[in-house]
């Protein structure tokens, strides 16, 4: 949490309209899609970050990717995590 993983999804990838915390832990809601300006097929999930002991946002990220590997459409797939 608080490492930058925001910040490089907007630098690296081109993706606009990330929300960057200055200080300690962002927000982020996973569901939410972000497409990169450079490649519009190049979609990115941005998570909360994980805290030794604490599980609700592993589980809501295991979740995710248990549901998106459920989709019949290869585009709505994980393809990198």
């Amino acid at each position: 949490t608080g490492v930058g993983k925001s910040s490089l999804i907007q630098e690296a990838f081109g993706v606009k309209g990330v929300e960057i915390s200055g200080y300690g832990a962002g927000q982020a809601t996973i569901e939410k899609e972000f497409k990169s300006n450079q490649n519009g097929r190049f979609v990115l999930h941005d998570s909360q970050g994980f805290e030794p002991g604490e599980t609700k946002n592993w589980e809501t990220v295991k979740t995710f990717i248990q549901e998106r590997d459920k989709q019949p459409e290869l585009k709505d797939k994980l393809h990198a995590i």
